[in-house]
């Protein structure tokens, strides 16, 4: 950030957000806030850090399952870092999350819900297509015919109770089918 001469690293962009600091941070603090910026906008954390944190340093999403890895999103709300997260989607996924049925208002809506602090629902998902229908595996074909293979993983920290789900692309006959032997 400056004043530039116009050379080749000039910066040609948006910029979201700077945060600054008085002290430099050790690992746990700028986990917190790596986890804070990728929450707030939609980005994937490389996986070489092992998990999504709060402030504090406590776990939010274990990135170290590498099946599900991609398009991490959360809702979830962190008063040390002002985060408060109410809708969120990845842009290359099909699915949004919401703390009520509306997907496309701004975040800070005053209709919408939030959170109490340290509060959390984080989700990534599998590589599979969503495309792949006819697919069978690991469902009661008593009660459903077919599934796409794409999964989630969620996890829940703080007890964060119900949340909406929408799945672009998909009308409202869909499930949430839970699975829990993680395959």
């Amino acid at each position: 950030i400056g004043i530039g001469g116009g050379g080749a690293d000039d910066w040609e962009g948006d910029i979201a957000e700077i945060i600054l600091y008085e002290e430099a941070h050790g690992v746990t603090e700028r986990r917190g806030v790596q986890s804070y910026l990728a929450l707030k906008y939609g980005v994937t954390l490389d996986g070489s850090l092992n998990n999504y944190a709060d402030s504090s340093g406590a776990s939010i999403y274990d990135l170290s399952i590498t099946a599900y890895d991609n398009d991490v999103i959360g809702l979830g709300r962190d008063d040390a870092t002002t985060l408060d997260q109410r809708v969120a989607a990845a842009d290359a996924d099909i699915l949004t999350l919401s703390t009520n049925d509306d997907f496309t208002s701004d975040n800070q809506t005053a209709t919408r819900p939030q959170f109490t602090d340290g509060q959390y629902v984080v989700i990534g998902r599998n590589t599979a297509n969503v495309t792949q229908n006819n697919y069978t595996g690991e469902l009661d074909t008593g009660l459903y015919t077919e599934r796409i293979r794409r999964e989630w993983r969620v996890e829940n920290t703080g007890d964060v109770g119900a949340i909406n789900l929408k799945f672009t692309g998909f009308d409202e006959t869909w499930a949430v089918i839970t699975d829990t032997d993680s395959n």
